[in-house]
């Protein structure tokens, strides 16, 4: 079995916002470019850079996602850095080992794999290994 993980960048605490005049240079469906303002809200103390500014044409704060799984811890740290630059606190957590079908198979045989968890969690149990990471 391959030790196949993926990781996420996960936010566990917010900055305080604030509110702040904003502007959109973009024309939103259908409208005509130019600059409309409007009241909206940003961590305390974050500013668009113009690299920001020329990017997205506004300087609204929108959240970094963080939906996204990443292949490498060094993704996710990557995004967790970002957010850290933007007053959150958030952590790259890491998946349990991702399990691929087996040959020609199109899907993992989910009663496999659940047997696999069972064994564990009765090795657990019985106090043989402290997770299932002793054994992967």
């Amino acid at each position: 079995m391959s030790k196949d993980y993926m990781y996420r960048a996960r936010i566990i605490e917010s900055p305080e916002f604030e509110e702040y005049e904003a502007f959109d240079d973009k024309g939103l469906y259908g409208e005509s470019p130019g600059r409309r303002w409007v009241t909206w809200h940003r961590p305390v103390g974050w500013r668009a850079s113009e690299d920001y500014i020329d990017h997205y044409g506004t300087n609204k704060f929108f959240e970094p996602r963080t939906e996204r799984w990443y292949k490498s811890r060094s993704s996710a740290a990557d995004r967790v850095k970002l957010l850290g630059s933007m007053g959150y606190r958030a952590i790259v957590q890491r998946s349990a080992p991702v399990v691929w079908p087996r040959g020609h198979a199109s899907k993992v045989d989910v009663s496999e794999s659940a047997a696999v968890v069972d064994a564990i969690r009765t090795l657990v149990r019985a106090g043989v290994v402290k997770s299932a990471d002793d054994l992967l």
